[in-house]
């Protein structure tokens, strides 16, 4: 009898060593479930921006209205989504210019700034972008892209403020691209090459001065004053002549 209460004792007290090891593993599990969703929520907090991209490339003859590169953009907000400071109704314009960013940010309940959107309510906001240049110049070329972008705005865990949860970004073709980048592209006439100089005339081998030298001018100055000298000269030997002539007695 006494040896089936020891089987008994020993049974039960390892179904309790078991449940105490279940109930240990449980809470280890909760914890390091906890510890690894609180990066996840920083993470959906560091959505801080819309970053825009523009990349312009130019070939040959460019004219100075394209040069620099500036284009216009429109930040379009859908079901009277906020919007940053400046904007006009439903429409944000801003430029990017050459190659270079544009970083509009996400902020949640703070006062509403030139480039950034400011949330004050959870929810989803949605956007439409595109680039609005005019690109009548024929040698100018949009690549025509709009991008559908959607912001979710959640509360936080804590539950005492909100936060920028999620950006989505799908293209002109309902896709998601890896970034938001536009390619302006201006195709100019080809640079003509120089023209060789013509080697112009020589006289014994020597080249005769060209207009287009330098020293032309200190060439035509030196001709004419070897000209000037030779008309000195020649009239100085008609007058002594002359004069000889007209000193010679008569007879």
């Amino acid at each position: 009898m006494s040896n089936m209460k020891l089987v008994q004792d020993h049974k039960t007290g390892g179904a309790g060593r078991h449940l105490r090891t279940l109930v240990l593993a449980c809470a280890t599990f909760v914890m390091l479930a906890a510890f690894a969703a609180a990066p996840l929520r920083a993470l959906a907090a560091d959505i801080e921006a819309l970053d825009i991209h523009q990349i312009y490339s130019t070939t040959g003859q460019v004219p100075e209205a394209w040069a620099d590169g500036t284009f216009e953009y429109e930040l379009t907000a859908v079901n009277g989504a906020p919007l940053p400071a400046g904007a006009t109704g439903d429409v944000y314009n801003f430029t990017i210019t050459g190659t270079a960013d544009k970083a509009i940010a996400l902020r949640t309940r703070a006062e509403a700034a030139a480039d950034a959107i400011s949330f004050d309510t959870v929810g989803v906001y949605e956007y439409t972008l595109r680039c609005v240049t005019d690109a009548s110049d024929e040698h100018l070329w949009l690549d025509g892209k709009s991008y559908r972008v959607s912001v979710t705005v959640e509360n936080d865990a804590e539950g005492d403020g909100i936060h920028v949860a999620r950006l989505v970004v799908k293209d002109d073709q309902g896709t998601k691209p890896d970034r938001i980048e536009f390619d302006p592209t201006y195709t100019g006439e080809t640079v003509p090459p120089e023209k060789p100089a013509k080697p112009g005339r020589t006289i014994f081998g020597v080249r005769l001065p060209q207009t287009s030298d330098p020293i032309w001018g200190m060439a035509v100055f030196s001709g004419i004053l070897l000209a000037a000298a030779a008309v000195a000269i020649t009239l100085g030997l008609w007058l002594k002549r002359h004069k000889k002539h007209e000193d010679k007695p008569t007879e």
